[in-house]
């Protein structure tokens, strides 16, 4: 069971204590990090990419598990077994596990080249049992299982790029990558050792922003989060993205990937040998003509500069400078449609969104600018299709049951048009008051607090109708 205290930075990969496994269940053994790297060339098996995803998902996860809640081996098989497009007739779909993730990683790594890493690695990754006399003297170090990482990411074995660092920012972070971790992570944010994490995540998504637009369907979650629905900050972030000529050092390399990197290096450097002949004959012949008193193309375009330089910049001198005109701020176009004598937002393509109930509220105040939708509470049942009316109304339901906790706490009103970062602190407030709600069910089972859907959320006031006179 992975907790996030167990997950830090390793140079650049990220590391994670199992204190538990399927042959140490009572926690005695060595504990040393499982390594996993990044894949900027392949936004599907980017495992960097893959933890952004679910932390963003769930803003307001906490420190404990990473994966909250019971029975998560059943859980994970479920969501494997759905995702299996063409399964094994053989096989059902419940015999799909945690276990067939373990022995597919395995073949995987042990298959595809006679470099790979060692069978003693693998094994003491996968938790698998080597007896007492290997498991004592022949334990894997940090670098056979860094190794086994970067082969694990997807990185072509046999090439120089299995040695690519992950995008990441420079250290220390401005003031604009710590804004931006705050925003996206507002509840693991205010734990220092997790920065280095969380910049790692936001990194990797803003290098595959592109490709999970065209990869993830767009009622994804996602896409509803901080990242996207605020429209500047993936470019802010790639302009801050570094990913060559780092004093980061890349990790679990073997010798011959040293060999390719030089051998692609030469090759780039013969290549361009033709062109810098090219150049030198050209300028050989330039001197030449200018020699015999010809007149050529780089004695006249050099004599033009000497004339028209000096006009310039007497009339630039001359000239009253005018500042520069301030940037124009970000203004959203929303859809228009002509009904009736009014002009109202018609959104024919509206699904409700499956958001936890944090998203839902920042949805609800702010909208969500990278798609192009207003505020959620200006939308009228009459502005979306007739098969999201009820879903909608559950979210209305849940909303005015929010803001009423609000007024009652605060005494005070939410302004018309509020900040995203106002809507997270109302938020905070409001989480104080329902946070008992939402840890336990009525016969005393844990819930996922920290991850309910807002549909969830409704169903549950639905069903105590007396909540609301007694918060």
């Amino acid at each position: 069971m992975i907790h996030l205290d167990h997950i830090s930075v390793r140079s650049d990969a990220i590391g994670i204590v199992f204190c538990k496994s399927k042959t140490d269940q009572s926690g005695t053994k060595r504990r040393d990090p499982r390594h996993i790297y990044s894949n900027p060339m392949e936004a599907r098996s980017c495992v960097f990419l893959a933890i952004a995803i679910y932390l963003a998902c769930h803003p307001q996860l906490s420190m404990g598990k990473l994966f909250p809640g019971a029975a998560q081996k059943d859980r994970f098989g479920k969501q494997l077994a759905k995702l299996l497009s063409h399964p094994d007739p053989t096989c059902g779909r419940s015999e799909y596990g945690t276990h067939s993730i373990r022995k597919g990683a395995a073949t995987f790594a042990c298959s595809g080249s006679t470099g790979g890493p060692s069978i003693v690695s693998v094994c003491l990754r996968c938790g698998w049992s080597l007896g007492n006399v290997l498991e004592r003297y022949m334990h894997y170090e940090g670098a056979g299982d860094q190794f086994l990482g970067r082969v694990m990411a997807g990185l072509p074995i046999n090439d120089a790029s299995f040695a690519i660092l992950p995008p990441h920012f420079k250290m220390p972070f401005d003031s604009d990558v710590s804004s931006a971790i705050n925003k996206v992570f507002p509840s693991l944010s205010r734990v220092p050792a997790l920065h280095s994490v969380l910049a790692f995540c936001l990194s990797s998504w803003a290098h595959h922003a592109q490709a999970l637009e065209m990869l993830i369907p767009k009622s994804h979650p996602i896409f509803y989060s901080r990242v996207f629905t605020d429209v500047d900050m993936v470019p802010m972030l790639k302009a801050r993205l570094v990913t060559h000529d780092s004093v980061l050092p890349a990790t679990g390399i073997p010798p011959h990937v040293g060999l390719h990197k030089e051998l692609t290096r030469a090759t780039t450097e013969m290549r361009s040998i033709p062109n810098e002949v090219i150049r030198g004959v050209d300028a050989l012949l330039e001197t030449k003509g200018v020699a015999a008193g010809n007149l050529t193309q780089r004695l006249l375009k050099e004599t033009l500069v000497e004339v028209v330089a000096p006009m310039v910049q007497a009339l630039a001198s001359s000239a009253e400078v005018s500042p520069a005109p301030a940037a124009p701020p970000c203004i959203v176009n929303y859809p228009i449609f002509e009904w009736n004598p009014w002009q109202q937002r018609l959104l024919d393509n509206f699904i409700t969104p499956s958001v936890d109930v944090a998203t839902a509220w920042q949805l609800w105040w702010c909208g969500n600018a990278g798609m192009r939708m207003p505020p959620f509470r200006l939308i009228k049942a009459g502005h979306i299709p007739r098969s999201q009316v009820k879903p909608f109304s559950e979210w209305r339901f849940a909303m005015d049951f929010l803001y009423r906790v609000y007024t009652a706490e605060t005494g005070l009103r939410i302004p018309e048009n509020p900040t995203p970062a106002h809507a997270t602190d109302t938020y905070a407030i409001i989480l104080v008051k329902i946070k008992p709600l939402l840890q336990k069910t009525p016969k005393g089972r844990i819930r996922r607090g920290d991850q309910i859907k807002i549909a969830t959320f409704a169903s549950i006031l639905r069903k105590v109708p007396q909540l609301g006179l007694r918060m």
